[in-house]
């Protein structure tokens, strides 16, 4: 999503412009649609973007592995800078302080990183698609959310295999007599 922000660069400190967000942006593992409210706020010597949106896009369970489609409200609150002075057209000489994104030569702030950015930061690590999600069995793969299984489901813990395997044999330990 690119906006224009020459008019708002020319304007005093403090004023501001709103902008609906619908739009629709590949990510890494596919395709998100952005809905929402931005507020622009034209500050000293930049322009804050910040404004409460909304995502749609496609997850995979981190228990069961299966695809899910979600969606995730988060907040954006980014600083965009000028690269060229609105009114004269020469380079805006940048301080080491700016970290925020760029205004392009031609006053145009391109929004798809900000949104992009603060959605991976809202998202869970570790998405499920039910809170109740009972997940993969560990011994066949099933999926415990669609069908049982006739698996064991003690838990198997190596440390003890042998200790165990004596206990059940009655032969726990081995006496021998001192002569």
């Amino acid at each position: 999503m690119e906006i224009n922000v020459a008019q708002l660069l020319k304007e005093p400190v403090g004023s501001t412009r709103s902008y609906e967000v619908d739009e629709e942006l590949n990510l890494d593992g596919g395709k998100a649609s952005f809905s929402g409210r931005i507020l622009l706020t034209r500050l000293n010597s930049s322009i804050l973007v910040s404004g409460k949106v909304k995502a749609a896009l496609p997850q995979v369970c981190s228990r069961c592995l299966r695809d899910f489609p979600s969606v995730a409200p988060f907040e954006v609150e980014e600083e965009f800078f000028p690269t060229v002075d609105v009114n004269t057209g020469l380079p805006v000489e940048q301080s080491g302080e700016e970290t925020g994104f760029t205004i392009d030569a031609n006053h145009v702030i391109d929004l798809d990183e900000a949104l992009r950015e603060s959605l991976l930061v809202a998202l869970p690590m570790k998405p499920l698609c039910q809170p109740d999600c009972v997940g993969l069995c560990p011994e066949c793969g099933v999926n415990l959310n669609e069908e049982q299984c006739g698996c064991e489901r003690s838990p198997k813990d190596s440390r003890w295999a042998e200790l165990k395997r004596l206990a059940t044999t009655g032969n726990t330990t081995n006496h021998r007599k001192k002569g």
